[in-house]
């Protein structure tokens, strides 16, 4: 029973792009912002952001290519520190996008929330070797957990797969 609560997932879907954004072999055009509430019942988790991409007849470098900005991180029931947002926030400017967005709640009251993201680094270098032949590289997972207490760590796991609790 418990292995089935740890897969149950409050889950939230990308809104569908409206036709005026399109992808330009970069990123969505010209900018994009995603809002999450995940509600896990015993409490939730609220996430927004901003992504915007350079300017397609530019060449990207690390200042001024893909941007993701944290507009909003908040577990109302539990609060969050300035020093926690601090590390969110450093964490998304480190990405190029988010791709997806997954919350995992736990019967031990903490809730996981997953950001599947291209690192910055990665993208950048991929378009810097201009080889339209070379594999595109994949995103990766972090997770900001949240425990019951409110204590946030920040993590890149291996696996897609969420630990039972």
């Amino acid at each position: 029973m418990l292995s089935f609560l740890a897969a149950l997932v409050a889950w939230q879907s990308f809104p569908e792009l409206p036709p005026s954004l399109t992808l330009d072999g970069h990123f969505i055009a010209p900018q994009i912002e995603g809002a999450y509430r995940f509600d896990c019942g015993f409490g939730r988790a609220e996430i927004r952001w901003r992504q915007e991409r350079f300017d397609p007849d530019s060449s990207p470098s690390l200042s001024d290519a893909l941007r993701v900005t944290l507009l909003q991180f908040s577990v109302p029931e539990r609060g969050v520190s300035p020093a926690d947002l601090g590390r969110i926030r450093a964490m998304l400017e480190r990405m190029a996008w988010i791709e997806s967005a997954t919350a995992w709640c736990y019967p031990d009251r903490s809730i996981d929330v997953w950001l599947r993201a291209m690192p910055k680094r990665d993208w950048v270098r991929h378009i810097e070797r201009g080889d339209a032949a070379a594999p595109r590289p994949e995103p990766y997972l972090h997770v900001i957990k949240i425990a019951a207490d409110g204590t946030i760590r920040l993590e890149q796991p291996e696996e897609d797969t969420p630990p039972s609790r």
